[in-house]
């Protein structure tokens, strides 16, 4: 054992205080209580406590976590719900209970835990399943709003505009209507009719199916003389004019 372990052994058989025998024996203040549970159960430090005829107290049993039937703890049950509502792991962390200041930290170590990855993915699938949403029926509902035709909803056959009636309209042009107001004029009433940015949808879908990406520029072929590389002939050309002065100065 080393010196310290020695004076802690010394301490310890006096005080039986763990923490206060770890700073009589020279350890760091700092965690006394942990460093003197340590010490307690190392093998050499108990076998010379019980040679002094010191009891040793057994190790304290580990406090059991209770888990739920996916082996969740308390707070990573909830971080799987809060996750659901907003969508932000470390926004859900500080929902579920940790700190602001390690809620990041622990956001990112919960959605590496397989357990917490598996009921997350779980938990999205029983929402689709109860909500009939899913990646398709998204998709879906973007298209309308992207291919929507104005003369499906709007009748110009006549002398005036003509909003038509509901069942005229079919359900997935209907979904395009962002607003219709009805309002009076002087000249009678007004039918006003919005849409849904047609635009917006549009990009999504682009984006979505890797249309109108920037092509990478390819690289321009350099340029060349006679099929050669502009320096090679530059090279020799001033070999050339150098080789001439010299013949003409050794002349």
């Amino acid at each position: 054992m080393t010196p310290r372990q020695l004076r802690f052994v010394e301490e310890y058989a006096c005080l039986r205080n763990a923490a206060e025998a770890v700073r009589r024996a020279g350890y760091s203040p700092f965690n006394a209580a942990v460093r003197g549970t340590q010490l307690l159960r190392s093998p050499s430090v108990a076998a010379a406590l019980r040679a002094a005829g010191v009891d040793v107290p057994p190790p304290a049993r580990a406090r059991s976590i209770c888990r739920d039937g996916q082996g969740l703890t308390e707070r990573q049950r909830r971080f799987v719900e809060q996750y659901l509502i907003c969508g932000n792991a470390s926004e859900a962390a500080r929902r579920a209970g940790y700190s602001a200041l390690s809620c990041k930290s622990a956001a990112s170590q919960l959605t590496r835990s397989p357990r917490v990855a598996a009921a997350l993915q779980a938990a999205k699938a029983a929402r689709a399943q109860r909500t009939h949403i899913d990646a398709v029926r998204v998709l879906e509902e973007v298209a309308r709003l992207s291919f929507v035709d104005l003369a499906s909803l709007i009748d110009w056959s006549g002398e005036e505009l003509r909003l038509r009636a509901p069942d005229e309209i079919a359900p997935e042009d209907r979904a395009a209507l962002a607003q219709v107001t009805l309002s009076a004029t002087k000249s009678g009433k007004r039918v006003t009719v919005k849409l849904f940015d047609k635009l917006r949808a549009l990009q999504l879908l682009m984006t979505h199916l890797g249309i109108g990406k920037p092509k990478p520029e390819s690289e321009q072929p350099e340029a060349t003389i006679d099929g050669r590389d502009p320096r090679d002939v530059l090279r020799e050309r001033l070999l050339r004019l150098a080789g001439g002065k010299e013949s003409e100065t050794s002349g």
